[in-house]
């Protein structure tokens, strides 16, 4: 797995224009005083499609063949590509939050300690979730029609927030104090179910890419 995560960061030093374009967009965000939760839910999200295309990358040329014909299995492949997406994602996330850290304590924010915490947690769970849908999807229908699978999940699951803040008030009542129930549980409990969901997520998103895999020839 190690000489994966070598080629694969290789390949990320390569692509000078995703770096000219975050450069510029870091640049434009503090000079137009724009608010840097932003960067939160665009950044880690940029650095984990650009690890994607490590995949378009290893298809192009007839490479995936090549890369089969070495000591490399492809489970081994898969689980490099959740690992190497993981860390980028972790890594734009982490670098969104400082930004945003410099920038909400250079205006005086009232945020507590909790609360930053809090906002973190529920942007890495968009990190983990999106990473589960992303690599699936890119596995089984490639760069080109991979995009177009995601831009018709992500405006399916606006669409369905927007029914749902429509219907809210005809929800029935159980159902609402289920959800506030759970809202007054424990953060430790809350911390908790979260991990187990998320783990649960990626065996899940894991056994799915493995499955497209293996039917896959070259």
């Amino acid at each position: 797995m190690k000489g994966l995560l070598v080629k694969d960061f290789r390949l990320m030093k390569g692509q000078k224009n995703f770096l000219i374009l975050l450069f510029i967009m870091i640049a434009f965000v503090f000079i137009s005083g724009m608010d840097a939760s932003f960067f939160m839910g665009y950044l880690p999200f940029l650095f984990m499609i650009a690890a994607m295309s490590t995949i378009t990358y290893d298809e192009f040329d007839n490479g995936m063949a090549f890369l089969m014909v070495l000591p490399i299995s492809r489970k081994l492949y898969v689980q490099e590509k959740y690992l190497f997406g993981g860390v980028l994602g972790f890594t734009g996330l982490a670098s969104a939050f400082v930004l945003f850290l410099v920038s909400e304590i250079s205006k005086g924010s009232s945020m507590t300690f909790t609360q930053y915490i809090l906002l973190f947690l529920c942007f890495l769970a968009f990190v983990i979730l999106f990473l589960c849908l992303m690599i699936p999807i890119q596995l089984k229908f490639g760069s080109e029609k991979g995009r177009i699978v995601l831009f018709i999940i992500f405006f399916g699951i606006i669409g369905i927030v927007y029914l749902v803040s429509k219907i809210t008030d005809k929800i029935p009542a159980q159902i609402i104090e289920v959800f506030r129930g759970i809202q007054k549980l424990p953060f430790g409990i809350l911390a908790a179910l979260a991990v187990g969901i998320y783990i649960l997520a990626l065996f899940i998103s894991l056994k799915i890419s493995l499955g497209i895999m293996e039917k896959k020839e070259w």
